[in-house]
């Protein structure tokens, strides 16, 4: 707000307009409703934990995933 030299309300319909044209555009480009959650295959709450338990999950997440779906075509070398 500060460096922007907004006051708070004018803050606050800023976000709200920069929301709505982010759910608009990800609407068009994907068919899919902004942050629904059963479109990502992992969140988290990055502030509860340290970098490296981030790291570790996402890791984990990763491998989960490849073992699934095998690795991508270019580390094969398809």
């Amino acid at each position: 707000m500060r460096q922007e030299r907004l006051s708070c309300s004018k803050a606050a319909r800023l976000v709200g307009k920069m929301d709505r044209q982010r759910r608009a555009y990800y609407r068009t480009y994907t068919g899919g409703e902004w942050g629904n959650p059963q479109r990502y295959d992992l969140y988290l709450d990055a502030s509860q934990m340290t970098i490296t338990q981030a790291a570790e999950l996402i890791a984990a997440r990763f491998h989960t995933l490849e073992s699934r779906e095998g690795p991508p075509p270019e580390a094969t070398g398809r």
